[in-house]
């Protein structure tokens, strides 16, 4: 089973020709440390971001594999298997991505 834990809907283009939607389940997050390190030339400062906690994640279920956002994914590299980002985007004719034809792990 695919769970969507994005806050957005993930139009899926199957290999028969066919899609699906799914719609968010839930919601997984990372909390975020900001620290300044410096300012520009222009006066503009400089800050160093840091990823921390993960929330909002079920526990691992076995045949159950969950889409979240890139962030999440590489904060829990290597300490879980059923996370996956979407991939091989689709676009529209502006650019935007509409949809993904397949789904990768980080």
């Amino acid at each position: 089973m695919l769970k969507n834990y994005t806050p957005h809907d993930i139009k899926l283009f199957l290999s028969n020709g066919e899609t699906d939607v799914l719609k968010p389940e839930g919601l997984a997050r990372c909390t975020f440390e900001t620290k300044k390190v410096g300012n520009l030339e222009l006066g503009l400062p400089i800050y160093e971001i840091k990823c921390g906690e993960v929330y909002g994640l079920p526990e691992e279920q076995e045949g159950t594999y969950y889409i979240v956002s890139r962030t999440v994914a590489e904060e829990c590299k290597g300490k879980r298997n059923d996370l996956f980002v979407p991939a091989d985007t689709v676009r529209d004719e502006k650019g935007n991505i509409i949809g993904c034809k397949g789904v990768a792990r980080i």
